[in-house]
């Protein structure tokens, strides 16, 4: 009998305790980055940014950041689960910029379920990388930047989904946003 009280009280412990929140490793270094993201592309050296990675996918016409994957709302949001072999990391640390005709991501130590910009209108929903300079912190997100390029349109009624969702296309963004959120 105690026994039985005593499985009981666990499988309700297990179901009733809450999800144990995303986080990031603390110890990750430029090192584990290179090492990382070395197979998938190629390192090289920027001023401004010093050195930065670009995806050999990159190559590829049309080809930009958070448009292989899909949304899943986690503990930590709205998370980009990528399909890409090196997006574990590149969507989670470090942002992307795009220079010379070519996205480059900049590492990054801190985490994030995803690094980007949400707009939203009527009845569609979309998203931007958001460039190093962008800047957050507890709840709220002021941006001014210049170079965000492209915004991934989908319709609202299919997020979380795989882009593209139904109708989506690409639009150029303005050529210098200021925002301010909570």
């Amino acid at each position: 009998m105690k026994h039985s009280l005593l499985l009981l009280f666990a499988a309700l412990l297990a179901v009733t305790a809450p999800l144990a929140p995303a986080r990031a490793d603390d110890s990750v270094s430029i090192d584990f980055f290179y090492d990382a993201l070395s197979p998938y592309g190629d390192w090289i050296y920027t001023d401004g940014y010093g050195y930065v990675w670009q995806p050999l996918a990159s190559q590829q016409p049309g080809w930009s950041p958070y448009a292989d994957g899909s949304w899943a709302f986690t503990d930590a949001g709205w998370t980009w689960i990528s399909n890409e072999d090196f997006g574990w990391l590149t969507y989670h640390y470090g942002r992307w910029i795009r220079m010379q005709q070519s996205w480059l991501w900049v590492p990054g130590y801190e985490w994030a379920p995803a690094w980007v910009s949400w707009r939203q209108t009527q009845g569609q929903i979309g998203w931007a990388p958001l460039p190093p300079e962008a800047a957050s912190g507890a709840g709220l997100t002021v941006t001014t930047m210049s170079a965000l390029r492209i915004t991934i349109l989908c319709p609202s009624a299919c997020l979380p989904a795989t882009p593209p969702c139904g109708p989506s296309f690409w639009i150029a963004a303005a050529t210098s946003i200021t925002t301010t959120s909570r």
